[in-house]
């Protein structure tokens, strides 16, 4: 499934717990990120709020990626990916499970869910205001 994100998407958007990925694939995250970056795809990020989730946040900008940090009490451990007329969503934790839906009904309705969070969060400092 990531390779099929990383040879179709042109840009994508992500919620996500990075710690919680780092835990279950601790090598996924920088050989995906490296690629992604290898291939141009821009990254919008919703990240659960984390030393590590703050790292990421500092750094993106050098790595194709824009990250906004969900307010305390948001918990989720899991990620999902809306690229194209897809989403990719995968479960990280005791009973790990992944799936990808193609239709754009559900990838338009979940974009609109990821851009009404995202529009709702604090733009960090020294980044532009984001396009939609």
């Amino acid at each position: 499934m990531l390779e099929e994100i990383l040879d179709e998407a042109k840009e994508l958007q992500s919620f996500g717990s990075i710690d919680d990925i780092h835990e279950a694939v601790p090598d996924f995250t920088k050989r995906f990120s490296d690629e992604r970056v290898r291939r141009g795809i821009p990254l919008k990020v919703i990240l659960r709020d984390s030393p590590l989730a703050r790292e990421r946040q500092k750094s993106g900008p050098a790595r194709l990626r824009e990250v906004r940090l969900a307010p305390e009490g948001y918990k989720y451990s899991s990620v999902t990916y809306i690229w194209n007329d897809k989403v990719a969503m995968f479960s990280l934790t005791e009973n790990k499970i992944a799936f990808v839906v193609e239709s754009s009904e559900l990838a338009e309705i979940q974009r609109a869910m990821f851009f009404l969070g995202w529009n709702s969060l604090p733009v960090p400092t020294g980044f532009p205001p984001a396009r939609e």
